[in-house]
């Protein structure tokens, strides 16, 4: 009995429910052909315009569809998973490449 309850525990304690922004992410690079190998977390930013050219603000919102004006002095929403299968994955030598969403919370 006292290793069923230990077990409930440790599986409830380690399933954490993913966001809806999260839960978009990973749809969204598992249909550009990505396999999602962790998720690394949300966070929270604002882009400012002195930030433009600067890392990692350039990388993040250079590859972003749209203007990069339409993310500015907002509060976005980010959203990272390691993937495999992209194309940068072998550019390093890491097998595996950090892949950020953004979502404008307004």
């Amino acid at each position: 009995m006292l290793v069923l309850i230990v077990f409930i525990v440790v599986v409830c304690g380690c399933s954490q429910q993913m966001s809806s922004e999260s839960e978009i992410a990973k749809k969204h690079l598992e249909d550009m052909g990505y396999s999602i190998v962790s998720n690394k977390g949300e966070g929270e930013i604002k882009f400012l315009t002195y930030q433009l050219k600067e890392l990692p603000t350039e990388q993040i919102l250079g590859v972003q569809d749209g203007e990069v004006t339409q993310f500015l002095n907002k509060d976005i929403v980010t959203v990272s998973f390691m993937v495999t299968n992209h194309p940068l994955d072998d550019m390093y030598n890491k097998g595996k490449t950090k892949s950020y969403c953004i979502f404008d919370r307004e």
